[in-house]
């Protein structure tokens, strides 16, 4: 199941995906609790954990399961606002917990931090960082980027949902859009490498190079211009 367009706190996504389990399986219903499992496998819980979060959204967890439990929401198609304003270097490094690539001591050890409640803060982005540990976490997410997706798509087919789509908040659009803010941010967070901009004579076809730039400039700038239309015709600007 990866139909959902929902986006909203992550408390609205878990009530949201609780109704459309009640919607086929109300609460004490042959199945209702074994349907759950998928969930709670992903986020390395019992069910009851997953059922008191559903009861009670104010309940949900912190540390590691938090970031699973989020994780999990995102890879089945909602889009969790909490999770949207982590910086991305951050974000990224975070799914390499989410998805069991590391676990959160061995985060703690590549980040440099002292205690796994400190790395917990950063990677919600409750807690600030810095360029160095920033890039540290990048490099590091950077370099499990095959794992990771490798993991995403296991993840999907052991822990996916089979259920009536919910309500679609923003259609397709949104999804669009989200993916584009989140690859703009990342091709930035590369770009400020001087690595990536700075290039040995001989190491690039710079025809080709300047092609690609060219071809991206433009649609950067249309949709610039675009964005700042649509900002004037709603009176924003």
């Amino acid at each position: 199941m990866r139909s959902e367009e929902f986006r909203g706190h992550i408390e609205d996504c878990v009530r949201e995906l609780n109704s459309r389990f009640e919607s086929i399986r109300p609460k004490g219903s042959k199945g209702a609790a074994s349907a759950r499992q998928p969930i709670a496998d992903f986020c390395g819980v019992r069910q009851s954990s997953v059922a008191r979060w559903f009861r009670n959204a104010e309940t949900l967890p912190n540390g590691t399961e938090l970031i699973k439990l989020m994780c999990y929401l995102q890879l089945i198609g909602y889009h969790v606002i909490e999770w949207e304003k982590i910086p991305v270097a951050r974000r990224n490094f975070a799914e390499l917990v989410g998805f069991g690539i590391i676990s959160a001591e061995q985060a703690r050890e590549i980040i440099g931090y002292s205690t796994t409640t400190t790395t917990y803060q950063v990677l919600l982005g409750h807690y600030g960082s810095n360029k160095e540990k920033d890039r540290t976490m990048w490099d590091t997410w950077k370099s499990k980027m095959s794992e990771l997706e490798q993991a995403k798509q296991r993840a999907l087919q052991v822990c996916g949902l089979d259920l009536p789509k919910g309500q679609e908040s923003k259609g397709i659009s949104t999804k669009r859009s989200t993916v584009v803010i989140s690859l703009i941010d990342s091709l930035i967070t590369l770009l400020e490498d001087e690595s990536f901009v700075s290039f040995e004579p001989d190491s690039v076809n710079f025809r080709s190079l300047t092609e690609t730039v060219n071809k991206l400039s433009d649609k950067l700038n249309a949709l610039r211009y675009n964005l700042i239309r649509q900002s004037e015709l709603k009176g924003d600007g």
